[in-house]
């Protein structure tokens, strides 16, 4: 009975809403440039039209149901043997990792046609996987700098948060640049889609893993802080309206000699914090909902309540004061400029110069004559596409509404995990000393009948 609680506790939390739901729009998306709603049989380049009724259902529905089947599978063994032993917690990243090679094995043997598997390949851990374990690290290091000089380190916790952020937003549009936008033929077989949504996508589920994360840290706080932790959260909230008004554009643009321009990533970066801040707090009312139906009294000096109130609160201020002065005009970022036809000359001479194989290169591409003016024209083109790309002459617009679901599932989840390891977790600890150990918060099972 205890694997089967276990088995759907980590069905239903991680893989049915993260993976089945959330995942799949995207992977579609930029694995076969299918349009959401569009079923996957669309994808494979023979008629579909003379396909019978039985062979385009097969063509749907067979490779998603051999990908999840075998993953679950792959879950319960983690729960059974032997990893089990490890806890629900760990589980999850441990699934995630064994999943990934499982589906890529069924796109290649029974799924349509991969448009790219070298963009694919970089770009798909950025939606869902490196958010994930990215916050995990974040996490984890906030807590060795805790252990090592103590609770006064929370002050420097919107600092780690906005630098993983930002660091994570510029690392994605990197990627993004050099596998997509410079490549013609990969830009060629995409052409009936924006695969840009995957970068802002990308920046909305590490805002949203970020996010997430500093109210799980905030729990842990609390068990030695209480009403201290005000002191956090305020910080939190000043640190967060000076990076949404460009305070770290502009650092970056001075330390920099004023080389560093603010790009549309930073810029959308700094957007996505009115939506995704919201998202994690979802999954306080589902628990809470949850106590109500099992009988248990809530009152509002507990943690949950209390820590969950209080970072709602701050959120609303932040969002107030930074749209406030987003309508009063104050901005810190410096002037974004497109580049001029010199800058963008300049940059296809460093290109060229950087690669002397560059002749080679782009023959595949585009035949190059003995005077190798496309050679040059090539690289100009490059250079012009990038820098539309990172600084105008227009932004990355709105995100669509399905593109918005994978951020929120990873936000609630990471809440959901923080609850059970930051809340339960100590609670178990005080209530049966002598049989949680001081590892309990990494190694505690999510369902086990002592807690």
């Amino acid at each position: 009975m205890g694997f089967l609680l276990r088995f759907a506790g980590g069905a239903f939390l991680f893989y049915i809403p993260m993976v089945m739901i959330a995942k799949r729009p995207e992977r579609n998306y930029y694995i076969w440039a299918i349009q959401p709603g569009q079923p996957l049989h669309v994808a494979y380049p023979d008629e579909v039209d003379s396909w019978s009724t039985c062979r385009r259902i097969r063509r749907s529905y067979l490779m998603p149901c051999m990908c999840h089947t075998l993953s679950l599978l792959t879950l319960a063994l983690l729960i059974r043997i032997p990893f089990g032993l490890v806890g629900t917690v760990l589980m999850f990243p441990m699934a995630g990792i064994l999943c990934s090679p499982i589906h890529h094995t069924m796109y290649q043997l029974l799924g349509p046609p991969i448009l790219c598997k070298c963009y694919v390949c970089m770009m798909a851990p950025w939606t869902g996987l490196i958010p994930v374990a990215g916050a995990s690290v974040l996490a984890a290091a906030y807590i060795g700098l805790r252990e090592l000089a103590g609770p006064c380190v929370a002050l420097a916790m919107p600092i780690l948060v906005g630098c993983f952020e930002f660091v994570g937003t510029q690392l994605v549009s990197k990627i993004f640049v050099e596998f997509f936008v410079k490549k013609i033929p990969v830009r060629e077989a995409y052409s009936g889609t924006n695969q840009g949504i995957l970068v802002s996508t990308a920046i909305c589920s590490l805002h949203a893993s970020a996010e997430a994360v500093r109210l799980s840290l905030l729990f842990m706080d609390y068990h030695e802080k209480r009403w201290k932790i005000l002191v956090p959260i305020l910080i939190g909230v000043i640190w967060n309206v000076l990076l949404r008004i460009g305070f770290m554009d502009r650092c970056l643009h001075m330390l920099s000699c004023r080389r560093w321009k603010p790009n549309n990533s930073s810029k959308f970066l700094r957007e996505s914090g009115y939506p995704m801040g919201y998202p994690r707090f979802g999954a306080i009312v589902a628990i809470l909902l949850v106590k109500c139906c099992f009988g248990v009294q809530i009152t509002w000096h507990e943690p949950l309540v209390l820590v969950s109130f209080m970072v709602f609160l701050a959120e609303v201020l932040e969002d107030a004061l930074s749209y406030a002065l987003r309508r009063l005009k104050v901005k810190l970022s410096p002037m974004a400029q497109n580049a001029n036809d010199h800058e963008v000359e300049v940059k296809a001479q460093k290109s060229l110069s950087r690669r002397p194989s560059f002749l080679g290169n782009s023959s595949s591409i585009i035949p190059v004559s003995p005077q190798g003016s496309l050679t040059i024209r090539t690289a100009r083109w490059q250079a012009r596409a990038v820098q539309n790309f990172k600084y105008g002459p227009r932004d990355f617009g709105e995100l669509p509404g399905w593109a918005h679901l994978l951020p929120a599932m990873l936000s609630q989840f990471h809440t959901i995990l923080a609850v059970a390891m930051f809340l339960t977790g100590p609670m178990c600890e005080e209530s049966h000393p002598t049989d949680c150990t001081d590892l309990g918060l990494v190694w505690w099972r999510l369902l086990d009948p002592k807690c």
